[in-house]
């Protein structure tokens, strides 16, 4: 019974793995970048906030959740592509990092102190935080649960941008 529930486990992770990176291979959908100063730049340019994620693509269940039903929603990624610069804090465990962007992701762990994976982070361009919030799942899982949060968020930098 116990080698069942593992191989299902085991599948619906890979089923969720696929998810992710049928995500962020959408030509058509916003990009996740992994360049840390030139999300700073593109969010000095347009004005738009920074949203950091920091996930743990290969071993983290709520991450590979969100990813799939979150980042992978048309409403989603129509919403991301109009109002936030992506950069994805990767922090995998099998996967390998190019030592340049591990150094990057740690600089900004130990900068922003998430408590958990997936933690969602927005920041202006010069870094000041705007917005949190740790986990995924539950009563606010999906879409448009999570797009609830974060447009509120957003809105309040837009405003912030505007006033200056």
């Amino acid at each position: 019974m116990q080698k069942l529930m593992m191989g299902a486990f085991a599948m619906m992770l890979g089923v969720a793995a696929l998810h992710v990176t049928a995500a962020d291979d959408d030509k058509d959908g916003p990009t996740w970048g992994t360049d840390y100063a030139a999300a700073v730049a593109a969010s000095e340019k347009s004005g738009k906030p920074i949203l950091i994620d920091f996930t743990g693509s290969d071993w983290c269940p709520p991450c590979m959740k969100q990813h799939a039903e979150v980042y992978g929603n048309a409403d989603w990624k129509a919403w991301a592509k109009e109002n936030v610069i992506l950069y994805i804090a990767d922090f995998p465990n099998k996967k390998k990092l190019d030592d340049k962007l591990k150094a990057q992701n740690e600089e900004l762990k130990k900068k922003y102190g998430p408590r958990g994976f997936p933690t969602v982070l927005f920041v202006n361009a010069k870094g000041e935080e705007l917005g949190r919030w740790v986990g995924y799942g539950g009563q606010g899982a999906g879409a448009a649960a999570w797009l609830e949060k974060a447009k509120p968020i957003v809105a309040k930098a837009k405003e912030a941008t505007e006033t200056k």
